[in-house]
């Protein structure tokens, strides 16, 4: 056989096993993605984030509670049960609710984008491998261990002081008022109601 019938060959064989190779690397993306799918759906986000929720709901709730509970208390100690001032040291507290509210869901949806992140990680280094291997049966293997990592709950971090002392001030206020030398009167301490002060009341 001449040198040129045996390089022909030889290309024809290295052709055949790059054709190979490159079927095989096929086969394994679609078992890769199909996994990381099948795992991976708009279901599993909705539970983690269902999940999520039910973590720190209850604990801003709680927080919540107590401040307002903290909050009714120091209204009744400074006498301000029955004053304009507990309205606004309610909505006070009201408007902090609503923007922790609005902070968790931000920080949920931001908690989700990061899971998304870590589960095309996981597939892009699944693929990467594949890539190297051309191992479509490995590749699935793989794949099938890093969506079973990926898809384990992770920690969450401390929720954190979402309230202000709204009660801050209220036995200040009700000193300064006893003794007439507040600047906003609200008319319920003052020893005589007829000198100056600004009713705010």
């Amino acid at each position: 056989m001449s040198s040129s019938g045996s390089s022909d060959g030889y290309t024809r064989r290295a052709e055949n096993r790059e054709l190979e190779r490159q079927r095989d690397i096929e086969t394994g993306t679609k078992r890769v993605r199909q996994t990381f799918a099948n795992q991976f759906t708009p279901e599993y986000y909705d539970k983690i984030r269902g999940n999520f929720d039910d973590f720190y709901m209850p604990q801003m709730d709680r927080q919540y509670n107590d401040a307002r509970q903290g909050l009714v208390y120091q209204l009744a100690r400074s006498g301000l049960s029955d004053s304009s001032v507990r309205s606004d040291k309610y909505g006070e507290l009201n408007e902090q609710m609503s923007l922790a509210k609005q902070q968790m869901q931000v920080k949920g949806e931001d908690y989700i984008q990061r899971r998304k992140m870590d589960v095309q990680r996981a597939q892009a280094n699944t693929l990467g491998q594949l890539q190297q291997s051309a191992d479509a049966t490995g590749a699935a293997r793989d794949a099938a261990d890093a969506a079973l990592t990926t898809s384990q709950a992770q920690g969450y971090d401390p929720l954190g002081q979402l309230f202000t002392d709204t009660s801050f001030g209220l036995a200040t206020q009700a000193e300064l008022e006893r003794s007439n030398n507040s600047r906003f009167n609200t008319g319920l301490f003052s020893n005589n109601s007829s000198k100056s002060g600004t009713n705010v009341g």
